[in-house]
């Protein structure tokens, strides 16, 4: 018995992960040619659903944990997430439900929830990216609209889509940490593993969450 239901959990883990790599570029089209920072913006998504100082492999999360990031990822892809997390389920217990979701209606040209929906930056989204903005000494307002309009296409930081303000937390977390570690140690060629090792203090000095 142990070993079949540790079988199912792991077909619908599996399904999850299949999912979740999916859906998440549909989310990122601006990171199709980026892999590396496409793979980045997800694992931080995965650590605020799950209110995690930071992911570095999805591996490292609870069937639960998975679940709870799908679903937030079906968020911002009404209908999907949350369809798939069921046909899984179901599919494992030998309840299918037969039926397309998504892309076939897409296809047909008829939108999933029957318009198009933008969801902008959050407040909090917004907060951040400025206390990130303060952090990185950008205090010019003509260089942050620059930034922000060479990345992202806007002007003003309440303008980002919910994704690419996600997006520009990240690199800006990076930029902030990098000029740290810059700052105190000169000669120190920075990397990714220095970077990451060093978010999580920036968060809580920033109060970010």
């Amino acid at each position: 018995m142990k070993k079949r239901a540790a079988f199912k959990s792991s077909g619908v883990r599996g399904r999850m992960l299949a999912k979740i790599h999916i859906l998440w570029p549909r989310l990122r089209p601006d990171l199709r040619h980026d892999p590396e920072g496409l793979r980045e913006a997800l694992h931080d998504f995965a650590a605020k659903a799950n209110n995690l100082d930071s992911v570095t492999s999805l591996t490292q999360l609870t069937d639960g944990q998975l679940g709870r990031l799908l679903d937030e990822i079906g968020k911002q892809v009404p209908g999907q997430a949350t369809a798939q997390r069921q046909s899984a389920s179901n599919q494992e217990s030998g309840n299918v439900i037969p039926g397309k979701f998504g892309r076939a209606r897409e296809s047909a040209g008829v939108p999933e929830s029957g318009a198009d929906i933008t969801h902008l930056a959050s407040p909090a989204q917004v907060k951040t990216i400025k206390k990130l903005f303060d952090e990185v000494r950008w205090w010019n307002g003509g260089r942050r609209e620059a930034w922000l309009k060479s990345r992202f296409g806007v002007g003003s930081i309440p303008m980002l889509r919910f994704d690419q303000a996600t997006s520009a937390i990240r690199i800006l977390m990076n930029i902030a940490v990098s000029r740290l570690i810059k700052l105190k140690t000169p000669e120190v060629k920075v990397s990714r593993q220095m970077i990451n090792a060093g978010i999580p203090d920036l968060k809580r000095r920033l109060r970010i969450q």
